[in-house]
């Protein structure tokens, strides 16, 4: 609506030269008004109406002006020797309003969905037992290739379904796509309930996201995962230290045990913001990229000895 609000101011200033040659081209009204140094600049500014601030604790409120749905159906295979996977086939259908382009619309749909599919699968946080973040980059773990992409990908715009509070009655699309991802990481669980129901074990079972090749291999026991021996808690040093994205969203609670690392790196996630963003009482917040990784090294370290009984103590 800022785009369109811009865009009106431009052509009230185009309006005289199209007035004075009705029959001429888009490019003689500019070019006439840009000899007589008439701005072809403008701005735009929109305040979404009728926003009202969301109560969590009574559910009231309206937050935003309209939602983006969508829905997907995802076929996996896995191969529970290895850890792999694959996406068969994917199908989506995305309400975007009327499209102002369907090719565009697409694509972002597209593209979304692998970097969501990357979010569920591959992108897994690991940090060393003295805080420093192992996974920095492309270099650190693997990201999503031309052979992740689903082997029969399709993606329909949903008709019919205007937005009349939008230009044209469009929706905006960009990362809503994002977590219809979601239904590659159930569609693994799925598999593995099913392999693990074939070979005895419970069905219902713990699968943190990103589903990658280690926590997949590991879902299924056979004879090579028996033959190794879960360790006491206390008597070995986490390396590297895991980082579940789905726990992140817990991340509000002071979530510090004995044996889960997991919930223990959530604490220290929320905690090392803390860090970065809060302003101690009586001096200015942090400034020396050194000084913030010694602070940061430091408190890793206070939590996991907290959390793990016997961890090492934490140098930078």
């Amino acid at each position: 609506m800022a785009v369109l609000e811009a865009c009106s101011k431009i052509m009230e200033r185009l309006k005289p030269y199209i007035d004075q040659n009705p029959e001429g081209a888009w490019r003689d009204w500019v070019n006439a008004a840009y000899v007589d140094r008439v701005s072809l600049f403008a701005t735009g500014f929109f305040k979404t109406p009728d926003i009202v601030r969301f109560n969590f604790e009574t559910g009231e409120g309206r937050p935003f002006s309209y939602f983006s749905y969508g829905a997907a159906a995802t076929e996996v295979e896995v191969d529970c020797l290895t850890g792999d996977h694959a996406v068969l086939r994917t199908d989506i259908v995305m309400d975007v309003g009327e499209s102002l382009n369907p090719a565009i619309d697409i694509g972002q749909v597209e593209g979304a969905f692998m970097q969501g599919m990357r979010l569920f699968t591959l992108e897994e946080l690991c940090y060393s037992p003295e805080g420093v973040l192992l996974t920095r980059g492309p270099g650190m773990y693997k990201i999503p290739g031309f052979q992740d992409i689903p082997r029969e990908f399709n993606v329909s715009l949903l008709r019919g379904a205007p937005n009349p509070r939008a230009v044209f009655s469009s929706k905006g699309v960009g990362e809503s796509p994002l977590f219809l991802a979601a239904s590659v990481f159930h569609g693994i669980k799925q598999a593995l309930a099913a392999a693990r129901a074939d070979k005895g074990f419970d069905p219902v079972f713990r699968l943190d996201s990103p589903a990658t090749a280690e926590r997949i291999r590991m879902a299924v026991p056979d004879f090579l995962t028996r033959k190794i021996e879960p360790a006491s808690p206390g008597t070995f040093k986490p390396w590297p230290a895991s980082l579940p994205s789905v726990k992140i969203m817990r991340s509000y609670q002071s979530a510090v045990c004995d044996t889960d690392h997991s919930l223990v790196c959530s604490s220290i996630m929320i905690r090392t913001k803390k860090i970065h963003h809060t302003k101690k009482k009586g001096r200015p917040l942090i400034d020396s990229t050194k000084t913030r990784n010694q602070d940061k090294v430091e408190y890793f370290g206070r939590v996991l000895e907290e959390a793990l009984p016997g961890s090492a103590g934490v140098t930078a």
